[in-house]
């Protein structure tokens, strides 16, 4: 048997192994969370009302693969207005220096950027408990459909509002069984922009 974490990856060796071995059977076992990590992190009844500051938290690598730049320019978007509360963005984990240079456009608005290089799988897993949205971001890039990167199954156990940026794939069709995520392609800053901006209400 071969064991893959995603559902298109689990076809595509099963293809290949049938070239070689017909009694060979291909399975998916996606990535899961440990219960003991969170259970006193878990938020049982997530208010549906999200404050200000709005606090957007994003655990894990950034690099073309999950490219930060179109929440960036929705943060820009959606700051126009002068009114607008203040939005708390907390990054944890590598970056690439491209990445760098987007998150630093953020600079002179009202968004307050917080990096980390890197943290403690438990402290990491607090950090996100404390968000008002955890964040899920995947380019527009060919492949991408059959990544799933294994920290959005913490992201549901944790109970917590969920905004993705991503193109169709498996992932945003596991994100859609998760009543508490927003789903929006790359190329659509402004509809991000204008869920942030309905969400701090009077910006």
């Amino acid at each position: 048997a071969v064991i893959a974490t995603t559902q298109s990856s689990a076809r595509e060796l099963g293809v290949e192994c049938s070239k070689i071995n017909q009694q060979a059977k291909s399975y998916c076992i996606y990535n899961g969370f440990d219960p003991n990590d969170i259970e006193h992190l878990i938020n049982k009844q997530p208010s549906l009302q999200l404050r200000s500051p709005l606090k957007i938290v994003y655990t894990g690598t950034l690099w073309n693969l999950t490219d930060i730049g179109p929440l960036v320019v929705a943060l820009q978007k959606a700051m126009t207005n002068p009114q607008c509360p203040r939005i708390e963005l907390h990054i944890a984990g590598r970056r690439t220096e491209s990445q760098n240079q987007r998150l630093s456009n953020l600079a002179g608005t009202h968004c307050t950027t917080t990096l980390y290089d890197y943290l403690p799988h438990q402290q990491a897993l607090a950090l996100a408990a404390s968000a008002d949205v955890l964040l899920v971001t995947l380019a527009d890039q060919p492949g991408v459909e059959r990544v799933v990167p294994a920290k959005i199954f913490e992201y549901m156990a944790l109970n917590k509002r969920v905004l993705a940026i991503a193109p169709p794939g498996e992932t945003s069709d596991i994100l859609r069984g998760y009543a508490l995520s927003n789903i929006f392609h790359p190329s659509e800053s402004a509809r991000v922009a204008g869920w942030i901006a309905r969400s701090l209400e009077p910006c």
